[in-house]
């Protein structure tokens, strides 16, 4: 069976956006996985911040 060229030439088109969408995918997943952990160390930034303004003060008014 003797393939067409063109018909090669449109499967390596096929891969080659499947693997890019894949890849765009992935990249995109990693983002918003570094989106929520970065949200994550802000709020327990800003616990520990809260927490100790809260010691201090308690301490000053006792």
């Amino acid at each position: 069976m003797v393939l067409d060229p063109e018909y090669l030439d449109r499967i390596k088109e096929e891969v080659s956006e499947r693997k890019a969408k894949e890849k765009l995918g992935g990249i995109q997943q990693h983002g918003l996985i570094r989106d929520f952990l970065m949200t994550l160390a802000a709020a327990g930034a800003f616990i520990v911040v809260a927490a100790i303004f809260g010691f201090i003060l308690h301490h000053i008014r006792y």
